[in-house]
């Protein structure tokens, strides 16, 4: 019972302070090039220590457009982010 309030609580808490942009890129959203395809890539830390990762081609959807999407998709749910505390640091 505390521990399903405790998971709650957490839940609420990041779903309430999104994470905030670093050097003006964001966490979780990368920008992935190969060949002649590029994509923005939203990315999410899973408990089980595994990545979710959604792909957005910027070839059919535009390059903002494709950002927006990849930056909207960065935590599909609460409880697949690791924890509230989790922070994002850019060089």
């Amino acid at each position: 019972m505390a521990y399903q309030a405790a998971r709650t609580f957490r839940d609420e808490m990041v779903l309430s302070h999104p994470p905030q942009q670093q050097h003006e890129r964001l966490c979780g959203v990368y920008k992935r090039s190969g060949g002649k395809q590029t994509y923005w890539v939203a990315q999410t830390l899973k408990y089980d220590g595994k990545y979710v990762r959604k792909f957005f081609n910027v070839a059919p959807l535009g390059e903002e457009q494709a950002l927006a999407l990849a930056s909207e998709n960065r935590f599909p749910t609460a409880s697949a982010v690791t924890s509230v505390g989790s922070v994002c640091i850019r060089n």
